[in-house]
């Protein structure tokens, strides 16, 4: 779906404007510096406002970029939010061609009494799941001219690992990404500390504690996020010195 030509029309601007707690406004003084007119990649976009990593971006900073949100009713109510980006309706596959999975649309952790995360990929054949086709990422970006993605927000409840293994890395441009890491090991294989290597192994530093917001929940769930940025891409910082 193209970016829309309508007026916003969000419920709650103010609170989520700057993400759950924070990433995009960290992102942006560590590495981006008001950086304008840039591209932006929201895998996990949920409806498009509630606690989107891109909104920032997008009304501060006049970015433009691609929301990714395979949940019907969740994409479909973002769609409302008229944001001058592309959404497309789609899961990423773990895969590097096209693959039909399990999708639990409630929740991909849970225990007896509660819900422990969104909804994701499952491969514990549960019964509630549905099928549900994805799509290689680079093949999205093709698809969309493989432009320089700036910022990519990766938050898809455990198949994050399994998504960026899919990556021909020397084929994109992706500045810095942002991914959520505290579920990784609990669907598909590889831990935090696995996905550090990996990001070492294909050109990206490791920036330690550059997202540090924090909420009760979070804290509760043990919710981490790291932030990985390109080699020869500088940090404001260093672009001081």
């Amino acid at each position: 779906v193209e970016p829309s030509e309508d007026e916003y029309n969000f419920e709650d601007i103010k609170k989520n404007l700057y993400g759950e707690v924070g990433h995009p406004l960290e992102a942006d003084e560590l590495v981006f510096g008001g950086l304008k007119n840039g591209f932006f990649l929201e895998a996990g976009s949920s409806d498009s406002e509630t606690y989107s990593d891109t909104l920032h971006f997008e009304i501060n900073q006049g970015w433009t970029g691609l929301l990714v949100d395979p949940h019907p009713f969740l994409f479909d109510k973002g769609l409302t939010k008229n944001r001058k980006a592309k959404s497309l309706k789609t899961c990423f596959s773990t895969e590097t061609t096209p693959q039909i999975i399990d999708f639990d649309f409630e929740a991909v952790w849970r225990n007896e009494t509660s819900l422990l995360s969104m909804g994701g990929i499952v491969t514990d054949e549960r019964e509630d799941a549905e099928k549900m086709q994805c799509f290689p990422l680079y093949s999205i970006l093709l698809a969309i001219g493989n432009p320089t993605i700036n910022y990519f927000s990766l938050d898809i409840e455990g198949a994050e690992f399994a998504v960026l293994k899919t990556v021909p890395w020397d084929k994109v441009d992706i500045q810095v990404i942002t991914v959520e890491t505290h579920m990784l090991g609990h669907v598909f294989p590889g831990t935090r500390a696995d996905l550090i290597e990996y990001m070492r192994s294909v050109g990206y530093r490791h920036v330690e504690n550059a997202h540090r917001g924090t909420n009760p929940i979070r804290e509760d769930l043990g919710t981490t996020d790291d932030m990985f940025v390109k080699d020869g891409v500088q940090l404001v910082k260093e672009k001081k010195n």
